[in-house]
């Protein structure tokens, strides 16, 4: 959306009050115009002011204004209206379509499936060159309230992200660390940090006879725990517990022997 402002005079140079001025598509159709950045839109053709000057506002494009007073007709062809704002500010190539805004807000493209049916969802979808309706594609969205079926990518209401047909790649090209957040959370759930090594709860301070958050693996939550101190954590059966502060071969690993809070010190080597 760009302003576009222009004045009529005649051919003594005098401004020419009420001139018509007429915005035109390429295709000879009146454009969309507007008095404001894209909020009111105006009538079309507008008309000169008591000094002859004129403005609007339209969207980026190309126009031919005609202009109209008395027995004179003005045409200006091919008219390019762009605001340098609404261009990217970069180059590349392979741009089947590019949108840009200046905005300190979200600066977004949204689509939404209103229907709440059993199969109802909204997604974006990008096949390659073997693409087909039901292979070798990447697709990322979201399922219906109503949704129903087995398995995590047909739960109701959830939001997915998922390649059919190829593996799934998930990653920084850059030597940048990858994070994983709950609820919005200041800290990090986990973090693969630019080692390659996988990090719980990398902000969690060490818990003085251990933490419920840890490793947790199956259904039953066998659990890697970690603390200072002896463990006094409740923890399925067979849960390891990790001791920060352990000072002898007899204090360093304990294993969880009731699914309480029961635990045995392990002997490790020196």
């Amino acid at each position: 959306m760009q302003k576009y402002s222009n004045n009529v005079q005649d051919t003594t140079g005098k401004a020419v009050v009420g001139a018509a001025i007429t915005v035109n598509l390429p295709s000879g159709s009146l454009a969309t115009i507007y008095s404001d950045n894209g909020v009111t839109q105006t009538t079309n053709p507008i008309y000169s002011s008591l000094t002859g000057s004129f403005a609007f506002y339209a969207a980026d494009g190309r126009y031919n204004i005609v202009i109209t007073y008395g027995n004179n007709t003005v045409t200006l062809n091919d008219v390019i209206i762009e605001d340098s704002q609404d261009t990217l500010t970069f180059v590349d190539t392979g741009n089947l379509a590019t949108f840009q805004s200046t905005t300190n807000s979200y600066n977004q493209i949204g689509i939404q499936n209103k229907s709440n049916g059993a199969v109802a969802s909204s997604s974006y979808i990008a096949n390659n060159d073997q693409g087909t309706a039901s292979t070798n594609f990447v697709e990322m969205g979201i399922n219906s309230s109503g949704f129903t079926g087995s398995g995590s990518f047909s739960q109701a209401g959830y939001g997915y992200i998922a390649s059919a047909s190829t593996d799934f790649a998930v990653g920084t090209y850059g030597n940048n660390p990858i994070h994983f957040v709950i609820n919005n959370s200041a800290t990090d759930a986990a973090l693969i940090d630019t080692s390659g090594n996988l990090k719980i709860n990398p902000s969690l301070a060490t818990p003085a006879g251990g933490s419920a958050v840890g490793l947790r693996l199956g259904s039953v939550g066998l659990g890697v725990f970690f603390g200072s101190g002896v463990p006094t954590i409740s923890a399925p059966q067979g849960s390891l517990y990790m001791r920060t502060d352990g000072s002898s071969t007899s204090t360093r690993v304990y294993v969880n022997t009731n699914g309480t809070t029961g635990w045995t010190n392990l002997v490790t080597a020196a």
